[in-house]
């Protein structure tokens, strides 16, 4: 097993214990009421492979609320197994951006911008992403984004 923050080969009891992980996070509780003020969750999503028709197995695209300032959530994706394909652009679709990501990569998702992430290949990918809790629109995007 490994450990999700430093990516080493777990050899000390659950929770990690090793420095990168002790000086992110004391401890898990600690860790897990520290992300809870701030109204921030952790999440982890695994796409399996395959395609309905000709469409890539994804998960499904969405675009942010505003935060009381009027600007979209960013939100950053670190990719822990497998390589995904996402997909990015503005509601009006002045501008449509294609990121491949393999293992070990982030992927920040700017302010405004829909997105979703598509799996093309033959084994599943993780992902993971803290982000602020919020309702995300998970209206079906158009076309362009649905083609990840």
């Amino acid at each position: 097993m490994t450990c999700g923050a430093c990516r080493r080969a777990r050899t000390c009891p659950a929770p990690c214990r090793c420095t990168l992980c002790t000086a992110a996070s004391p401890s898990p509780g600690t860790a897990r009421r520290w992300l809870a003020e701030q109204n921030v969750r952790f999440d982890i999503t695994v796409i399996p492979p395959g395609a309905v028709g000709t469409e890539y197995v994804t998960a499904r695209g969405h675009y942010h609320p505003l935060t009381p300032a009027g600007i979209g959530f960013p939100e950053l994706y670190q990719v822990l197994a497998g390589e995904a394909h996402y997909l990015l652009q503005q509601k009006d679709l002045s501008d449509i951006v294609a990121v491949t990501a393999k293992a070990g990569v982030f992927v920040l998702i700017l302010p405004g911008y829909g997105h979703g992430t598509g799996n093309p290949g033959r084994g599943s990918i993780s992902l993971s992403w803290p982000c602020p809790v919020t309702r995300p629109d998970h209206r079906r995007l158009p076309i362009a984004l649905r083609a990840c």
